[in-house]
């Protein structure tokens, strides 16, 4: 048999089911109850249901969820179903289980015998004492909603302020923080905040005055060589042969007049010499002068039988290491202010420039006009470097207070950020890698935590003086709290919290 399927909504009542259980045309209808709302929610409910399909002559079936209402639907008769297509695809009715004969459609039903009885119950006239007593009945429902109005307006219109100023103490606290650059975000409980490298080019020259003195040749050394012939024939050495010592630093000394060897091997002949370089290192021993420059060197030996005298020095000014090294750092000390003042460039106004941090990061150029030991009155450098500086906010420095101020204030006090000042103290240190230490100082107000509906919970009700004293015995407060009842008249705070606003009044 063909079923016709209909979808009750929440808001379906009795008289919208009847009509549209009318209107169905199959010989079965599928009723399908909501999962939220209860069009059907009792047995009352499912028996009218029943009288309807009954007096229309329609099987009815149900589709629900609810574990009650299916019970109920399958104790009356009702084939149940948990889905609409369980109930499309099964059999309604067991074999041995007979089918519910429907009803037939009356149109005209005699008046059930209760309903007259009831209506003619209704048509005799009530006692004289039936009326009055309902009469009583509505004076005494009107005075107690009297009362009960004049209950709710004592516990409802009354409303009260209080005013609390509490306790306050000042605290202070002083740490160091430490400014990492590169660090991206800020550690305040940890005391690292970030910091950032500023690197500028500057270039100087300078100049400075010498302060070595230094032994200038003044004249050479001279003495006598004897050339040995090695062979038979003669040998002519002409001015300006070179001989030199061969032990230790050479010392080369020439001739200044031709001789001649005479021709037998072992001939000797003497001949003056003189330093090619003056000074007293041309003063040397006897023999040694022993060698000679050039082709002679295969025909003659040559020895010096005395030493050599006569060299001399005289002094002079001359530069020396020192005076590189104070030089530049006289220099540098130059390029530290330039590059200071064009960091601030740089800069803004919160932030501030660790002086310890400057440091020398690049030596583009560093040219001396003069060595150490040239002969110099002045030595003059000329100097480009790149000078680098850490750069920290002082504003960070703000949360690293806030972040101690926080963990120094006592309990059951909170902390007033109005209340916060700072004062940045020295740098401590800066290490290699530009990090910078530095002391951080602050001082705040604390005042003591008030639990607003706590004090309203605890005083409601209560007459003023001893609501008063019980907040100035309970609560840290400055001063005696100020409580204000309103409508005015009324000497006890309202029963009801709600009514209540505790007002908390911090100290400027």
């Amino acid at each position: 048999m063909v079923e016709q399927i209909i979808y009750l909504e929440p808001e379906d009542d009795a008289v919208s089911i009847r009509d549209r259980l009318e209107r169905v045309e199959a010989g079965r209808a599928l009723v399908v109850l909501p999962r939220d709302g209860d069009p059907i929610s009792d047995r009352l409910g499912l028996v009218l249901l029943q009288r309807q399909g009954d007096r229309l002559g329609i099987e009815i079936g149900l589709v629900t969820v609810r574990p009650g209402i299916a019970a109920e639907a399958r104790d009356l008769g009702f084939p149940v179903f948990p889905t609409a297509e369980m109930g499309q695809n099964r059999l309604w009715r067991w074999p041995w289980r007979p089918a519910r004969r429907p009803v037939p459609v009356q149109r005209a039903r005699p008046p059930d015998q209760g309903d007259l009885r009831e209506v003619r119950r209704r048509s005799r006239r009530r006692p004289v004492w039936q009326s009055w007593l309902g009469r009583f009945q509505g004076v005494v429902l009107f005075a107690l909603a009297l009362v009960a109005l004049g209950v709710g307006v004592l516990y409802v219109v009354p409303g009260a302020t209080v005013a609390i100023a509490p306790a306050t103490q000042e605290i202070s606290v002083t740490g160091m923080a430490v400014g990492e650059p590169g660090l991206e975000t800020a550690d305040y409980e940890g005391g690292r905040v970030p910091a950032r490298v500023i690197r500028v080019e500057v270039a100087r020259r300078g100049t400075a005055s010498t302060s070595g003195f230094t032994d200038v040749p003044d004249a050479p050394a001279a003495g006598n060589v004897v050339f040995i012939n090695q062979q038979a024939s003669p040998v002519t050495v002409p001015a300006g042969t070179y001989v030199r010592t061969s032990a230790g630093t050479t010392i080369r000394f020439r001739t200044t007049r031709a001789v001649q060897v005479p021709g037998a091997t072992g001939a000797t002949v003497e001949a003056p010499v003189v330093a090619l370089d003056p000074g007293p290192w041309g003063n040397v021993g006897a023999n040694l002068i022993n060698q000679i420059e050039g082709a002679l060197a295969l025909q003659l030996n040559v020895r010096n039988l005395a030493p050599t005298t006569g060299g001399g020095v005289r002094q002079a000014r001359a530069v020396t290491q020192a005076d590189l090294d104070r030089l530049r750092g006289q220099v540098l000390q130059q390029l530290f202010q330039m590059a200071k003042a064009d960091m601030a460039n740089w800069m803004t106004e919160s932030e501030f420039l660790a002086q310890e941090s400057l440091s020398l990061f690049l030596v583009l150029e560093e040219d001396y006009d003069r060595y150490v030991g040239e002969r110099a009155d002045s030595v003059e450098l000329n100097m480009t470097a790149l000078i680098q500086g850490s750069v920290v906010d002082d504003s960070e420095g703000y949360g690293v207070v806030y972040a101690r101020l926080a963990a120094e204030t006592p309990p059951g006090y909170r902390l007033l950020p109005d209340s916060i000042a700072t004062r940045r103290g020295d740098v401590l240190m800066v290490d290699d890698d530009g990090r910078v230490t530095f002391l951080m100082q602050g001082r705040a107000r604390v005042a003591a935590e008030v639990d607003q509906t706590y004090i309203a919970e605890m005083i409601r009700g209560q007459r003023i003086a001893d609501a008063v004293a019980w907040i100035a015995h309970q609560v840290p407060v400055q001063r005696e709290p100020s409580i204000q009842v309103w409508p005015a008249g009324f000497d006890r705070l309202p029963h009801l919290p709600i009514r209540i606003n505790v007002r908390i009044e911090m100290p400027e």
